[in-house]
């Protein structure tokens, strides 16, 4: 019930920005989102598989709970964090990353395999994959 009731907010907030639904109402709705507890990653990708990329606002910030599945490097300079709501047997790349600047590599490879993050970032999804960036951790457990 609890993940129906978070894919729904989420899916509203995404929607009425995206169809320039009443700004009130999208502002409301938002707030919830934001005040709620982090978001999983399934309810993300269901919200990108449900209404597509197309319907996505670009730069729209969330807050995730997820599962750490270690770091990896990019071609583009930057180091992501693999997530997942599920845990690893093994590090390895997820469907879903938090992408960090090259900067910040040493940090990022301190946290365990398996430990619970909690990021803020941005949505975005390119030819690399659905994620966040312009990231920020909040606690690691």
């Amino acid at each position: 019930m609890k993940k129906t009731i978070l894919f729904a907010a989420a899916a509203s907030v995404l929607l009425f920005a995206s169809c320039g639904g009443d700004k009130t109402e999208a502002t409301s709705a938002e707030s919830k989102v934001s005040a709620s507890a982090a978001l999983p990653v399934r309810t993300i990708t269901a919200v990108f598989d449900s209404l597509g990329t197309e319907a996505l606002v670009a730069g729209k910030e969330i807050k995730i709970q997820a599962y750490s599945w270690g770091v990896d490097e990019r071609p583009v300079g930057t180091i992501n964090i693999n997530l997942s709501d599920e845990k690893a047997e093994t590090a390895g790349e997820s469907d879903f990353q938090a992408r960090f600047p090259k900067e910040k590599e040493e940090e990022l490879k301190k946290i365990p395999l398996n430990a619970t993050v909690v990021i803020t970032g941005t949505l975005v999804t390119d030819k690399y994959g659905s994620g966040i960036e312009n990231c920020t951790i909040i606690s690691e457990k």
